[in-house]
This record gives C-alpha cells, sequence and structure tokens, in this order.
C-alpha cells in the first residue's frame, strides 16, 4: 500500500489518515508534504496499526511554512503486543523560512510486543547557514541558494510520488510558492 499526498493550496486542510495492518506481509509507505504561505493552516494526522506481525510500514513527512503560515503535523504508530517482527518508521522534518511561520510536529510511538523495528524522528528548524555559505561561496546568490535549498528538502517525499508528471508538477507548484 502506497499513500501519497500534497498540501498547498488551501486556507485550511486537514487531513486524516488511518491504516490498519491485519495481514503479514503489507509493506505500508505514506509520503506527505505541506507547505502553509501567508495565512494557511494544514493539520495532518496519520495513525498506523500494526495489528499482526511480519509487516512493515514507513511515514516520511516534509513540510515548510513561510509568512504567517501555520501548519501541525501528528503521527503514530501502534505496534500491537501480538504483532511481532513488525518494522515501523516515522521521520517528520519541518523547515520553517520566516520568524512568523509555524509548525508543530508530533510523532509518537506506542509498542507493545518485544521483538520489533521502530523508531521516530522529527526536526524542524530555519535554512542551514552552512549550506546557504557554501552555495554563495561557488557564486550562487543568496535568494537562489535559498530557493534551491528549500526545493531539495521536499525531494525525498517527492521522489515517492507515482509517475514523474506528478512528481514534476508538484517542484513546480512548490518552486511557486518558495518564489512568493
Amino acid at each position: 500500500m502506497a499513500w501519497a499526498s500534497a498540501e498547498l493550496g488551501a486556507g485550511l486542510s486537514v487531513t486524516d489518515l488511518a491504516i490498519a495492518i491485519v495481514q503479514p506481509g503489507v509493506d505500508a509507505k505514506i509520503a506527505t508534504l505541506f507547505f502553509p504561505t501567508g495565512s494557511q493552516h494544514v493539520d495532518i494526522v496519520s495513525s498506523i496499526d500494526h495489528r499482526i506481525g511480519d509487516a512493515t510500514s514507513q511515514t516520511l513527512v516534509k513540510t515548510a511554512a513561510a509568512g504567517r503560515g501555520q501548519g501541525r503535523y501528528l503521527g503514530n504508530i501502534r505496534i500491537a503486543a501480538h504483532a511481532q517482527h513488525s518494522d515501523a518508521s516515522l521521520r517528520d522534518d519541518a523547515l520553517l523560512l520566516s520568524k512568523t511561520a509555524h509548525i508543530d510536529s508530533v510523532p509518537a510511538l506506542e509498542i507493545a510486543a518485544n521483538d520489533v523495528k521502530a523508531y521516530h524522528g522529527a526536526t524542524v528548524g530555519a535554512l542551514d547557514d552552512d549550506s546557504i555559505f557554501y552555495m554563495t561561496s561557488r557564486g550562487i546568490d543568496r535568494d537562489a541558494a535559498e530557493r534551491m535549498i528549500a526545493l531539495g528538502f521536499f525531494e525525498p517525499a517527492i521522489d515517492r510520488f507515482p509517475t514523474e508528471a506528478l512528481r514534476d508538477e508538484l517542484r513546480v507548484a512548490l518552486q511557486a510558492k518558495v518564489t512568493a
């Protein structure tokens, strides 16, 4: 099962995704990205419930906010006591592109089994000054460097969308938001 979503243009957007793994051998992959700008607000909740073992799930979330954009990601992975040999991961990275932007990131694990692989991680931060310095020292102006870094930030999630045409459309939409 593969799920890919992008939230790029609503004043208020709310998504709630729940997956229950009830058969061994399932491989569930979630990729989502969102980018609120101006006064936009995005809330995304994902829940993956490993009810049986010998299954995998991977969740990747890439978010950015600019202007007064706000976002919130709540992600939860549950592994039942009898779901031995589950393999689950959740990664959420957020990029703040203005001082008034805000993103909450709340990943969580609930593990009742003892023979599993499971992890979650989250980062929230601004553009890296060292990366900007590196690019400007190679002759790229600062604004272009910031745009390139911000757009490159989304690539791991974009790569999980199913077609090249859709990936290209996302890149164009993200570029419009970064340059706005």
